[in-house]
């Protein structure tokens, strides 16, 4: 049982190859089920590992990788496999960009904890980092859901949900770099400061 989260984890990085392979053929509805079910598996393993104490050093560590492996690989995928529509790339794809930028940058400052042998929880998720996080997988989730209703108007949803979500994962950013600062783990070689 307490390895119920960590499978959880897991379990995304096994469910975005087929949610990917049937959006890409054009299989919107179900592909969209596939992805609501890995988003919920973010949302109920960390809840699982708080409300029944099945926290474990693993646990740490897969979910912000599995995180990263499973958000950066859609968001590439939808770079450059997806046609927004000329006005709408120009705004959401360095947008798309830059979130991946952030998660390059938390994964740099999550291997430089296990590099140095600090306990990952050195540096836990801040507010602003959970609230980006929810706002990313929102976002997914309507544009999924726009590519089977075919209602332009959740266009504009799913951008502005993409533009707040980057600023307020922006902040977080800071904090985190704050945070790998005084661990010493921000700047190669850099010593630890606390």
């Amino acid at each position: 049982m307490r390895n119920i989260p960590n499978i959880l984890s897991i379990s995304r990085l096994f469910l975005i190859p087929p949610g990917l392979y049937l959006f890409h053929n054009g299989r919107f509805a179900t592909a969209t089920v596939v992805f609501a079910i890995g988003f919920l598996t973010d949302f109920f393993d960390g809840i699982l590992a708080r409300k029944f104490g099945w926290v474990s050093n693993f646990g740490r560590f897969a979910d912000p990788v599995c995180d990263f492996i499973s958000i950066t690989t859609i968001y590439v995928y939808l770079m450059f496999f997806v046609d927004f529509g000329s006005a709408v790339s120009i705004v959401l794809k360095p947008i798309l960009m830059l979130i991946i930028m952030r998660y390059l940058f938390l994964f740099y400052l999550l291997a430089g904890l296990i590099r140095k042998g600090i306990a990952v929880e050195s540096a836990h998720v801040n507010d602003f980092g959970k609230v980006s996080a929810s706002l990313q997988m929102i976002a997914l989730t309507v544009f999924f859901l726009s590519q089977v209703v075919q209602v332009n108007e959740l266009t504009y949803i799913y951008c502005l949900l993409f533009f707040f979500a980057f600023w307020i994962g922006l902040f977080s950013s800071i904090e985190y770099g704050r945070k790998g600062y005084e661990l010493g783990v921000l700047l190669p070689g850099q010593k630890t400061l606390t």
